[in-house]
């Protein structure tokens, strides 16, 4: 995990797998770019689908754990939002807790979900045995 911040540490399998060694750093520019581009038909200069953004993206997963039962205080400490782990006195005093399991557990979740999308299983993860 050489090029990957502290933070790395809660990422699931599945993201751990796509992320060059030497990490990756790009701006939500950069990667609406690359999902507007790699939806672009050239030769007929139309688009296969909608543009979207790296927003969409987030929203989708966070959307998708929620779904999955992945309680709104972790949600809210994977997308960094201090109106969640920051509310109120209790949470943005004397909670001092980084939710790095909880984290973890939920990111495994949606990697879980979105392979077994891709494995064709209804949106479950296809069983090893």
């Amino acid at each position: 995990m050489s090029g990957l911040a502290p933070k790395a540490d809660v990422l699931s399998r599945m993201a751990l797998e796509l992320i060059p060694d030497e990490g990756f750093g790009v701006s939500r520019n950069v990667v609406s770019d690359n999902v507007y581009r790699s939806n672009y038909i050239p030769a007929t200069k139309t688009l296969v689908a909608e543009r979207w953004t790296a927003h969409d993206l987030r929203r989708t997963a966070l959307t998708g754990m929620a779904g999955l039962g992945v309680a709104p205080i972790v949600l809210g400490h994977i997308a960094n939002h201090r109106t969640t782990t920051k509310a109120g006195i209790t949470l943005g005093v004397y909670v001092q807790y980084a939710w790095e399991k909880e984290k973890r557990a939920a990111l495994e979740l949606w990697a879980d979900r979105l392979q077994g999308i891709v494995d064709g299983a209804g949106g479950q993860r296809a069983s090893a045995g």
